[in-house]
């Protein structure tokens, strides 16, 4: 019986970007906080801060200089075998 090592892949959706989302933002420290529970299991973590990218509105997934297909490819490249998305909320 093989057993396949998991991987997890948080798209941690802050506003903050940069170093500062590491630092400073609540829905890293979220992510951080799985990451760590998860890794007692053996599974290992990535983490993509969106705000990092340009992220376009709307359902498209492939729209020009649009960086989800990036995302995508990245995610597909990790072989992910699931992912863990945790999204801000943004009140306007």
């Amino acid at each position: 019986m093989c057993i396949t090592k998991l991987n997890a892949l948080f798209l941690v959706g802050t506003l903050k970007s940069g170093s500062d989302a590491s630092k400073n933002s609540n829905t890293y420290a979220l992510s951080e906080f799985v990451a760590k529970h998860l890794e007692s299991i053996e599974v290992q973590s990535d983490f993509v801060p969106l705000a990092n990218y340009n992220i376009l509105p709307g359902v498209y997934t492939n729209v020009d200089n649009d960086d989800w297909p990036m995302i995508f490819v990245l995610a597909s490249y990790l072989s992910i075998p699931f992912l863990i998305s945790l999204m801000a909320s943004v009140t306007i």
